[in-house]
């Protein structure tokens, strides 16, 4: 059986509720990670948070359909987020990624790490 093509694979992703979206995202990292992975609401911990350790923690924020900037809501990506996830790649995310310097990851790259 042929894998579920990108455009599936998309709108498959934007069918979910937000913390449906958030929970499946946090199992593909903690499928491909050796480091702790825990989820607090929109956004998904990666490696451990002490400090002092020279390994810092990766913050992931999960955007999911739900939950779509319109021209009333104005997305900001705080600081400390290291990658946006998203269901769909608009110019607002690219933008506001490029602002604090985080990678943005959508559907077609999700689907890469899901398949491998």
């Amino acid at each position: 059986m042929a894998p579920v093509s990108i455009n599936r694979f998309a709108t498959l992703l934007r069918g979910l509720e937000q913390s449906r979206f958030t929970a499946f995202v946090a199992a593909l990292w903690d499928a491909r990670s050796d480091e702790n992975v825990t989820i607090e609401q929109r956004y998904i911990y990666v490696g451990d948070s002490d400090e002092t350790k020279d390994n810092s923690q990766t913050v992931l924020a999960v955007i999911g359909h739900s939950w779509v900037p319109n021209r009333f809501r104005r997305l900001t990506v705080p600081d400390t987020v290291d990658i946006l996830i998203t269901t769909r790649q608009t110019k607002q995310y690219i933008e506001s990624t490029d602002e604090v310097n985080a990678r943005l990851v959508g559907p077609a790259e999700l689907r890469s790490i899901a398949l491998y």
